[in-house]
């Protein structure tokens, strides 16, 4: 595998946040915070170990954070994570707003890495994306492709799963489709859980995912699969679960408030590992 290519399975953790903010547990109207640790495998073989957090930053605001580590032969070529960050509010109106959005693909030179501001006031997204800025004109409200899982969340938490939803990404707002497949008893290293599966796939995309999302957590994301021109490429597995977390990053200084810290938080706690529930201990024992 070369250097480079650690990316690539690794973009898929957008949708291990993004999907995996499928992770997002939804109390009430608003989400609940979480921690979840996946393994990814790419055509077979081991390659990163991801860690995903949501965190409250107020009534109304949320951070959602992933930092992927490389795996086996991969973490001889590379040493550095992949981070995604997304920060996103919801409206008086409950509507979800983005905030900002930052990928760093952990290289030197970083030619992967882009960034999302939202504008409300203006009803612009400014995104630069290859060291080039592109405006984007926001016609209702979006996130990136992190923040929008909030409103998929709440929409499967209400049993009504829309057929597509629209994001900003890259230089563009693009549609992601989606339909149910179906429910499963899925076993993973996390545990045994029901899970909802789904199909997303971007419009004109050769690309497409299977996710099972587990009801007892909410509909938080175990597994997923991404598939292209229908063959399986890379799967994400979840091995430790725990919903219903603390609002803060180390349980118990405050929620830093710029991604920069946050990003530092969430490296510094992936280290140590997530709490593992102790129901969770009480089924391993």
């Amino acid at each position: 595998m070369k250097a480079r290519n650690f990316i690539k399975p690794c973009q898929l953790i957008g949708w291990l946040v993004a999907t995996c903010c499928m992770t997002l547990a939804v109390a009430g109207d608003r989400p609940t915070p979480f921690i979840a640790v996946y393994d990814v495998h790419h055509s077979g073989a081991r390659v990163a170990e991801s860690t995903v957090m949501l965190t409250r930053i107020n009534r109304d605001s949320y951070s959602l954070s992933s930092t992927t580590h490389p795996r086996g032969f991969a973490a001889l070529l590379r040493k550095t994570p992949v981070i995604e960050h997304s920060r996103f509010e919801f409206t008086e109106h409950n509507e979800m707003h983005g905030i900002d959005y930052e990928f760093d693909d952990g290289s030197r030179s970083g030619k992967r890495n882009r960034s999302i501001h939202f504008d409300w006031d203006t009803s612009k997204a400014i995104s630069n994306y290859q060291d080039e800025i592109h405006v984007l004109d926001l016609d209702q409200p979006v996130g990136d492709r992190l923040a929008m899982q909030a409103l998929l969340m709440r929409d499967l938490g209400e049993n009504a799963l829309r057929d597509s939803y629209q994001l900003v990404d890259r230089d563009a707002i693009k549609t992601y489709l989606f339909t149910a497949l179906g429910e499963e008893l899925l076993d993973t290293p996390a545990g045994r859980f029901n899970t909802l599966k789904v199909k997303q796939q971007r419009e004109g995309s050769s690309r497409s995912y299977h996710i099972w999302l587990a009801r007892e957590h909410d509909f938080a994301i175990v597994k997923m699969t991404q598939f292209r021109n229908d063959k399986p490429r890379t799967v994400l597995t979840a091995t430790r679960i725990q919903s219903g977390v603390t609002d803060t990053l180390d349980y118990g200084s405050p929620l830093p408030a710029t991604p920069e810290e946050v990003v530092k938080k969430v490296i510094d706690h992936s280290k140590s590992g997530p709490v593992v529930p102790e129901t969770q201990k009480d089924n391993e024992r």
